[in-house]
C-alpha cells in the first residue's frame, strides 16, 4: 500500500515537472522588451486588414490598453507559479500539501485566463461587423495552421 503511494506521488510529481517544464518554456521571451511580440504584430496586421472604422480602430485600441495590464499581472503570476511547482517538485522530500495548494493557485490562474479570451472575444464580437468578426477569425485560423506548420521550433 506504502508502495503505491510513493508511486502514485512520483507519477504525480513526474506529469506536474513535465507540464511545469512545457509551460515555461512555452513562455513569452522577454529578450527584447522594447520590441513588440511577435504575435502582436500579426495582430496588429490582421486588425488593418479589416478595414476597420475610425470609432472601431479607437474602441479596439481602448480594449487593448486596457487588457494589457491585466494581461501581464496574470502571466507573471501564471509564471512564479509554475515556477514555485517547479521548485517544489525538484525538492529531495516533497511538502504534498505545499504542491496541492499551488497547483490550486495554478488551476484558479489558468481559469482566469480562460475569462480573460472569452471576454477578449465577446468584446471583439460588439465592436466588430459579423463580416469582420469572420474574416479575424480566418486570419487568426490561417496564423495559427502556420504556427502548427512550424512544429516545436523556437525562434
Amino acid at each position: 500500500m506504502r508502495n503505491t503511494q510513493v508511486n502514485r506521488l512520483l507519477c504525480a510529481g513526474f506529469v506536474m515537472v513535465l507540464f511545469t517544464a512545457v509551460s515555461v518554456w512555452a513562455q513569452p521571451s522577454d529578450d527584447n522588451p522594447g520590441r513588440m511580440p511577435r504575435h502582436e504584430n500579426k495582430m496588429e496586421k490582421i486588425i488593418q486588414e479589416l478595414n476597420l472604422t475610425p470609432q472601431q480602430q479607437e474602441q479596439i485600441k481602448q480594449l487593448r490598453t486596457q487588457r494589457e495590464g491585466q494581461a501581464k499581472s496574470l502571466r507573471d503570476g501564471l509564471k512564479s507559479a509554475r515556477q514555485s511547482l517547479k521548485a517544489e517538485l525538484d525538492k529531495q522530500n516533497i511538502d504534498e500539501a505545499k504542491v496541492k495548494t499551488i497547483a490550486q493557485e495554478l488551476k484558479q490562474l489558468e481559469g482566469q485566463s480562460i475569462d480573460m479570451r472569452i471576454s477578449r472575444v465577446l468584446e471583439m464580437k460588439k465592436v466588430l461587423t459579423p463580416e469582420q468578426y469572420q474574416i479575424l477569425q480566418e486570419k487568426i485560423k490561417q496564423n495559427m495552421q502556420k504556427r502548427r506548420g512550424e512544429g516545436f521550433q523556437r525562434r
